[in-house]
């Protein structure tokens, strides 16, 4: 059986979009994609509306344009990140807007949708805590997250941090359902779905490497 896991980290400058797929029993990426607009601090609010809502239009236009060339039913499972909320920024209200739109446009799709935490998806990546005072600095991290996904898929071109965690999300829902690495999973990787309150229309298999 085929499984298809979409991986989102909204984000209203540069949102990440991953599909892993298991071609032949091994899972690789089908889709590594980013979607963003550009901001003006000036921007009003009617102005700010309208790139969230550009954002998650186009957003959902690469996916369903995926859908359309393998089939409408082919994402098995969606997994997004969550608020960040320990993240007091002035967009913090628009970003919530492009969260709720994109969840709402994968449910009208009837896709299942699981969401996870910034901080479980990035102890996931690199076994390490992004939090506490032995935390490196954000920007330490990101670098972190992007070199160990590329590690994972050392053929396939990540093009930044954005797309790593789409990638890493992805990554956590095919393992949850079972699908076969190109890899020997750590003990991060396998621990690190366990927290994840998975959709029931989703059930874990046992076919993954470890």
């Amino acid at each position: 059986m085929t499984f298809r896991v979409l991986g989102l980290d909204p984000s209203l400058r540069r949102t990440g979009i991953a599909i892993l797929t298991d071609f032949g029993g091994i899972t690789a990426p089908s889709v590594l994609r980013e979607m963003g607009e550009g901001s003006d601090e000036r921007e009003s609010y009617l102005q700010g509306n309208r790139r969230l809502r550009a954002v998650c239009a186009n957003t959902m236009r690469i996916i369903d344009d995926y859908r359309s060339k393998i089939g409408p039913d082919n994402i098995d499972l969606a997994v997004i990140e969550g608020h960040a909320f320990s993240r007091n920024l002035p967009s913090v209200e628009d970003r919530h807007g492009l969260w709720h739109g994109l969840v709402g446009a994968l449910d009208v799709r009837k896709i299942p949708i699981a969401i996870v935490q910034p901080s479980t998806r990035e102890r996931f990546i690199t076994g390490k805590a992004s939090t506490g005072p032995t935390a490196p600095p954000p920007d330490e991290r990101k670098a972190l997250v992007l070199a160990e996904i590329r590690k994972l898929f050392p053929q396939h071109r990540i093009a930044n941090h954005d797309v790593a965690d789409a990638v890493g999300l992805a990554l956590m829902g095919a393992i949850h359902l079972g699908m076969t690495m190109p890899f020997r999973l750590r003990r991060c990787h396998i621990e690190g779905v366990h927290p994840i309150n998975w959709p029931a229309l989703t059930q874990p298999q046992s076919t993954a490497r470890r």
